[in-house]
């Protein structure tokens, strides 16, 4: 489960908002819908942010992007932080609420709370492939396997040619003890995509094939900051 989707697009529904009447600089290049080096998103939205000239729901997109390329840096402390000022400035923000329960749960920090995030987002856009996603890892790292498979399954009913769902379920199934399930899933997700073999080659564990320095290391690799 590499989640390279996590932050690709987490806040495409914001950015049209946001970008209205914007023109170039740092308002561009953090709120902006291209591809961008992750230090100097962040730099910009530094830049726009300490400014305190933008509306409160735009201000709102810059922290929760900020955020989002705070996650992609390992700085999970920062990343949370930025969330927790986002929702404050766009309540009931299912985008924000999701992704604050995908930092929380890489970070291993305050799981209840990120599955608390992941339900109220799940509320405001039900049947979300991505957030059932992340909502299945904080399942898996909580040791509630079955229920991680089952969130998985369901998102996997919703778009079931992704790879990352599969294998997700797959550690799942080996954790929970369904070895024969989980080889199967795993051999699927590889089919899908053969670099995730490749990716989780040096995990920590084989078994479950779960190694999170490995995987914050591939989410670098394959990030892209489109919002």
């Amino acid at each position: 489960m590499l989640y390279r989707w996590t932050i690709v697009c987490l806040f495409a529904a914001l950015c049209g908002e946001a970008l209205a009447g914007a023109a170039g600089g740092a308002r561009e290049r953090c709120l902006g819908d291209h591809d961008i080096d992750v230090d100097m998103r962040i730099s910009a939205c530094d830049t726009i942010i300490e400014a305190g000239t933008l509306p409160d729901l735009d201000q709102g997109v810059a922290l929760a992007n900020r955020g989002a390329a705070y996650l992609s840096e390992g700085e999970y402390v920062l990343a949370i932080d930025d969330y927790d000022r986002a929702i404050k400035l766009r309540p009931n923000d299912a985008n924000v609420l999701q992704g604050r329960c995908l930092a929380r749960a890489v970070s291993k920090r305050d799981l209840e709370l990120a599955l608390a995030d992941c339900n109220e987002a799940l509320q405001l856009q039900p049947n979300n492939a991505r957030v059932l996603g992340y909502r299945a890892l904080v399942y898996l790292r909580l040791g509630l396997n079955e229920t991680a498979i089952s969130d998985y399954s369901a998102a996997l009913e919703l778009d079931p040619k992704d790879a990352e769902y599969l294998y997700g379920r797959g550690q799942a199934k080996l954790r929970g003890g369904d070895v024969e399930g989980g080889k199967a899933d795993v051999a699927a997700a590889r089919g899908i995509n053969p670099k995730i073999a490749d990716a989780f080659r040096q995990l920590e564990h084989d078994e479950s094939a779960w190694g999170w320095s490995a995987m914050l290391a591939y989410w670098r690799a394959v990030m892209k900051f489109v919002y």
